[in-house]
């Protein structure tokens, strides 16, 4: 099989760079085809009744490309007033309103940057599907090399997108943007948009997909954990984010490199979905054999990703489906072998089949491996844990303590988590590190760290001195994963950082939020950023502090700032906006995010991804 660095290619037959006029029904049978070896994944909403829909329970018939019945809207998630972290990001509100709207005003174009040709020579395709066409992209100033992700566009009527076609493309962009640098995401670095087609310039895989290890299932239990624990920690991430994956499967997990321990990468955003803890969704998405029975009942939460993760544990741990019995060996068997299924019957299996935990390989498994995979498949999603509840299980336990964990070994999770805090949240930790100066135990170890890195001893570190101490040994990162981290730091994107933003990214906030000083430190930093002694913050101000005199990258920048920390929406921020601000959840565990710690001590720095 190509190596499909696709982030993609969810469905089946190859689609054309010209205009796509309707989409394609949900069949009753489905045949995987002989190349991409996909399932259909489908998502089906309110918004748009040309949305294939399967059957609403094993019993019932239903028509290929009939829509659901009305949605309830009380139940319909949707952006608070207030953005909060895990919010779409600054320029993307609007869209995601959009995704959930019934009544979004039809659109010509999306507004994407013009003139993907001009910066990029398209090389070999390296896979196809209905939704879009992967190619490896070269920039033709850097050489760089890039995987592009091309989605002809879908007309309605009058020159107007197709509703769905939208929103797909809007949630894959939308979503991409706001997982920021996770190392655990294939990573979007731009759009374009033609006259009949939208490219996403994104991070190349080159490693295939994880749906190749499952065929070959010759991998001990411990290969597949270090693989469930890639997945665990990218599932985390999201719903910490607020988002809802809806499609877990082999095929949207891609590997950076072909190396053998090589990164695994979270792709295809395409059906996922904004979604804080505790709202139900009533809309079925995903590809059948994966989804949670709570999905199939068009009543679920962010825990129905927990059963689509189990599933996938459960065939990297075996090779095969855990649907047995009377209602599910067909499937299982039927499935794994031919990629072939009757959706009535996979519905049936999800809903009522017995879990098989008994058959080998289970007997030479490990007790904390079943109970792991156990936990995911609760078909009473309340029983099950969330994702970050499923770091702390035993069997992923290895390598994921960091209490006594040298500093210097977490740096790359710090800058992961770093990378997920919104722009304000980051300026307003630097100001804060300013004001702990003279804290030096605090800081002891950061800037110890900082000044090793500072070859010429200026105060400040390059982007060249930095990417050199990651990739010097200690870590295995690729050129391109180490740029992306660097940038979250350079707030400012100066090409260089300072003391007080390293510190930043590095500190433990949860530590310093509980010490005595904290209510000093927070007043002292609010004051060194309102310089005319105003007591608020205005537009004018974050302006100022979130873009520097280059000016704002995202139009809305300062407008989701307030959204984010003006709790009275009096327009600006005053000294208790930006204590509650700050008081909000910023504490994500390190075991969320891979150290990237160098297993064979090379420097991980061979990887195709964005390399010339």
């Amino acid at each position: 099989m190509p190596a499909l660095c696709s982030l993609l290619m969810q469905q089946r037959s190859v689609c054309s760079r010209g205009p796509w006029t309707s989409n394609a029904g949900w069949p009753s049978t489905t045949v995987a085809h002989p190349l991409s070896r996909r399932r259909p994944a489908v998502a089906t909403s309110a918004v748009s009744g040309s949305a294939p829909q399967p059957p609403a329970a094993p019993e019932q018939k239903q028509k290929p490309g009939s829509s659901s019945a009305a949605t309830s809207q009380r139940q319909r998630p949707s952006p608070p007033a207030t953005t909060q972290r895990g919010q779409p990001p600054a320029g993307y509100t609007s869209h995601t309103q959009q995704h959930y709207s019934s009544n979004s005003e039809p659109i010509t174009s999306f507004g994407f940057a013009k003139g993907f040709a001009d910066k990029y020579k398209l090389e070999k395709q390296l896979g196809s599907g209905t939704f879009g066409i992967v190619h490896v992209a070269v920039n033709k100033e850097t050489g760089e090399r890039f995987a592009v992700k091309s989605m002809p566009k879908r007309f309605a009527s009058a020159g107007h997108l197709e509703p769905y076609y939208v929103r797909r493309v809007r949630n894959e962009v939308d979503i991409c943007n706001h997982l920021g640098r996770s190392l655990n995401v294939c990573y979007l670095y731009e759009v374009f948009e033609e006259k009949n087609c939208v490219d996403l310039v994104m991070e190349l895989c080159s490693g295939g997909e994880l749906w190749d290890k499952v065929k070959l299932n010759s991998y001990s239990e411990s290969d597949a954990r270090r693989l469930v624990r890639e997945i665990v920690r990218a599932v985390a991430q999201c719903h910490g984010m607020n988002v809802m994956l809806r499609d877990i499967k082999p095929e949207n997990f891609m590997f950076l490199d072909k190396h053998p321990d090589s990164p695994l990468k979270a792709i295809d955003f395409g059906i996922s979905i904004f979604c804080q803890t505790g709202q139900y969704i009533d809309v079925r998405a995903g590809t059948p054999i994966y989804i949670a029975p709570e999905v199939l009942r068009m009543n679920y939460t962010l825990s129905a990703d927990i059963w689509s993760l189990g599933i996938v544990a459960y065939q990297l741990l075996t090779g095969r489906l855990p649907f047995a019995g009377e209602e599910g060996l067909e499937v299982s068997e039927e499935y794994m072998a031919k990629k072939v299924f009757d959706n009535k019957e996979v519905f049936r299996a999800v809903l009522f089949a017995h879990l098989d935990f008994e058959l080998p390989p289970w007997d030479t498994l490990s007790g904390a491996a079943k109970d792991f995979v156990q936990a995911c498949l609760q078909r009473d999603e309340k029983l099950r844990p969330t994702a970050e509840q499923l770091l702390e299980h035993p069997w992923l336990q290895d390598e994921l303590q960091v209490s006594e964990v040298p500093f210097s070994d977490t740096i790359v999770q710090r800058l992961q988590r770093f990378g997920l805090y919104g722009r304000f949240r980051q300026v307003a930790f630097k100001a804060l590190v300013r004001n702990m100066a003279g804290d030096s135990e605090a800081l002891a170890d950061m800037r110890q760290a900082f000044q090793l890195m500072d070859t010429d001893q200026d105060g400040r570190v390059t982007y060249s001195e930095l990417k050199k101490s990651l990739q010097d040994g200690h870590f295995s990162l690729s050129q391109a994963e180490a740029e992306q981290l660097l940038e979250q730091v350079d707030t400012l994107h100066r090409g260089e950082i300072d003391f007080a933003e390293w510190a930043a990214a590095m500190a433990d906030w949860r530590s310093v939020k509980a010490g005595s000083d904290w209510d000093r430190l927070v007043a002292n930093a609010f004051a060194s950023m309102d310089p005319t002694s105003s007591g608020v913050l205005s537009a004018v101000d974050l302006e100022r502090l979130l873009c520097g005199e280059e000016g704002c990258e995202v139009p809305d920048m300062v407008d989701a700032a307030l959204r984010e920390a003006d709790a009275d929406h009096d327009g600006a921020v005053d000294l208790q906006d930006f204590k509650a601000f700050l008081a909000s959840k910023t504490d994500d565990s390190l075991a969320l995010f891979d150290s990237r710690l160098s297993r064979d001590g090379s420097d991980g720095s061979g990887s195709e991804g964005s390399q010339k």
